[in-house]
């Protein structure tokens, strides 16, 4: 495809961060084709930094100096638009977590939030957002940075839950809180492991914390369950594929 060059220069770059910068991320937001088209220039430099810098001794016969760290240079860039795109696109679990945290037993609009019986179809955004941006990163980011991306963008998602849970160390989750987290974290995984990561790259440190976490909270419902059927909510067309996380 034909891309404009004012889109891919160093202006068109600058004016789409920006405007993810001053843009509020929905469940529609995707990865801007600009953002894609500037990561992937920095790939494919990087693939071929050998050729176009030589053996980067210290200077050429022209008597000009090339940078002997380019490859480092290139991948922390590289990673630097990682985390710039995906803690945008992570907004929308942010959102998802705010309107949980409504939920907290502290909070004095938990009992009445509760009265009108919430419904777990509230992750249901979620889950089309993530979806539609694995498209996008499957098909127009470069093949050498795919997974690269997939794993920065799990793990970023991951580290938001975290942080929601370690922010509730001290209070037992509500059930409906418990039951939407639970399903966030088992279909995402379900989806990153879809898109070709391993299990054993998937199960890392932030896994087995919120996985440990929501353990040991689910087991102290199941001691609780009592209390747990005082409130109801209703569980709706959500589905997640069984899976021994």
């Amino acid at each position: 495809a034909v891309v404009s060059t004012q889109s891919t220069g160093v202006y068109g770059i600058l004016q789409s961060y920006s405007r993810i910068q001053r843009s509020v991320v929905t469940q529609t937001t995707v990865l801007p084709d600009e953002v894609c088209v500037m990561l992937n220039s920095c790939v494919t430099i990087q693939s071929h930094a050998g050729d176009l810098c030589g053996n980067a001794t210290s200077k050429n016969t022209d008597g000009y100096s090339y940078r002997t760290d380019i490859n480092e240079l290139l991948t922390e860039k590289i990673n630097a638009m990682f985390e710039f795109s995906c803690g945008q696109l992570c907004q929308c679990l942010i959102t998802l977590l705010g309107k949980l945290a409504r939920y907290d037993k502290h909070s004095i609009f938990s009992p009445l939030l509760m009265l009108v019986q919430p419904k777990l179809s509230i992750v249901e955004p979620l889950f089309s957002h993530v979806r539609q941006n694995n498209v996008q990163i499957k098909q127009e980011i470069h093949p050498n940075a795919t997974q690269r991306f997939f794993l920065f963008w799990f793990n970023c998602l991951l580290s938001r839950i975290e942080e929601w849970l370690e922010d509730r160390e001290n209070i037992d989750l509500h059930p409906f809180q418990l039951a939407a987290v639970s399903i966030v974290f088992k279909t995402l995984f379900n989806e990153f492991s879809s898109q070709g990561l391993t299990e054993e790259v998937l199960r890392n440190d932030i896994y087995r914390k919120v996985h440990n976490r929501i353990e040991y909270e689910e087991t102290m419902n199941t001691l609780n369950i009592d209390q747990t059927y005082s409130y109801g909510y209703e569980d709706t067309s959500v589905r997640t594929e069984e899976d021994d996380c």
